[in-house]
């Protein structure tokens, strides 16, 4: 059995003018248009359970047309997928397992220059959805260039990670990011799951930040693309590597996402350090380093408790002092002179 979560936006909430779109107002022909609003189209999220002899695809709609009416047909793969969809929140939404097909598919074009694929999902005549070949950015109007109206398998592989929308392995299966809360079980590489203490937001401005990573399906045992903070470090070769270090020196499936608008990523603070599962990558929980967390945007109740289960760690100004008060790192910090020792070894 595989489990897939993926990130998508509901049919209800995507609003396509010009062109000939939907009768919903979403897309259906060459010319039809959406600007990306995360207000106005919340991320949802899609785990598919694929039990079928091919677990790398997502079957199409085994009668390969789309809505024509047949109830015996309709948003069935011929793998017998099922899928549940949840809110933003973690609430599930519809029917949950029900039977799941791949549907249409489209070529967009950004406003910004990009050139992405849309995937329709749908759910037992239940939900439709959208998933995306890469990350939609705000404010950016997207035109149809491409459509492809017979339903057509689409490999999971193919439709990546919102840094939003990022899959987070817990005690009670995958959950997108943003929906984790405090006192959350995640699961970790080592020992029982880990308790949630802090979830915290950080965004990614073009031109101020370091630009983020992508890391390819496969790259880490992650079943699809994978987007994560340059400074984000991740399980490799035993230790914990920034994963703007691997696509420095190593480049192939660890490339830097130029391009990339301004995005939110999701810092998670355990009760100590520990390797999380990301999109099935190990990647590091949040590592407060000295005075990191004084640059995190915390609510006034969430900082004092904090505060007062880790006195002084806020003011820590070593690492010495961080490791005294938090505890050490989950695996040792490979710097790059460690990884150009490794590709010479």
């Amino acid at each position: 059995m595989a489990t897939f979560t993926i990130p998508v936006l509901l049919e209800q909430d995507m609003h396509a003018a010009g062109g000939t779109v939907g009768s919903n107002g979403t897309y259906a022909t060459n010319g039809s248009t959406f600007t990306y609003s995360a207000s106005d189209m919340p991320t949802y999220s899609v785990t598919i359970t694929d039990n079928g002899a091919d677990q790398t695809t997502l079957s199409a709609d085994t009668d390969g047309v789309n809505s024509d009416g047949g109830a015996n047909t309709d948003n069935e793969g011929a793998d017998g997928e099922t899928a549940t969809v949840r809110d933003p929140n973690g609430n599930v939404v519809g029917t949950p397992d029900g039977r799941v097909a791949a549907d249409r598919s489209a070529v967009l074009e950004g406003s910004d220059g990009s050139t992405i694929t849309i995937y329709e999902i749908e759910v037992f005549d239940d939900l439709d959805m959208y998933a995306f070949s890469a990350p939609l950015q705000e404010g950016v109007t997207y035109t149809v260039v491409s459509t492809n109206t017979r339903d057509q398998p689409i490999q999971y592989s193919e439709m990546v990670c919102l840094a939003r929308g990022t899959p987070i392995a817990t005690q009670n299966g995958e959950r997108p990011v943003q929906t984790l809360r405090t006192g959350c079980k995640v699961t970790v590489l080592d020992g029982p799951p880990a308790t949630l203490v802090l979830a915290v937001q950080d965004t990614y401005r073009p031109g101020r930040d370091a630009v983020p990573v992508r890391i390819g399906a496969g790259a880490l045992g992650n079943a699809r693309d994978l987007i994560v903070s340059a400074q984000h470090r991740v399980l490799w070769d035993g230790g914990l590597v920034a994963a703007g270090l691997l696509a420095d020196e190593l480049g192939g499936q660890f490339r830097r996402a130029t391009g990339l608008r301004a995005t939110t990523f999701h810092n998670l603070l355990l009760d100590r350090h520990h390797v999380i599962f990301a999109g099935g990558a190990p990647v590091e929980s949040l590592y407060p380093g000295p005075r990191a967390l004084c640059r995190l945007a915390l609510g006034r109740g969430t900082l004092l408790t904090a505060r007062l289960r880790w006195p002084g760690l806020w003011e820590a100004a070593s690492h010495a002092e961080v490791r005294r008060i938090y505890g050490p790192p989950a695996r040792p910090i490979l710097r790059r002179s460690d990884l150009r020792a490794m590709a010479l070894a």
